[in-house]
């Protein structure tokens, strides 16, 4: 999809811009994510309604 270019003007002129990551390094930048937001959520007691 991103190497169409129609979507990637429509996603430029939205404010994003184009990063490439190797599968290995998404999956660390996924787990960072998920630990930092895993944190934050359990720092301020946030539970689902």
């Amino acid at each position: 999809m991103l190497a169409q270019p129609e979507v990637r003007e429509r996603l430029k002129a939205q404010g994003m811009t184009e990063a490439t990551m190797k599968p290995g390094e998404f999956a660390s930048a996924i787990r960072d994510e998920t630990a930092m937001w895993a944190r934050i959520i359990k720092a301020r007691n946030i539970v689902a309604e």
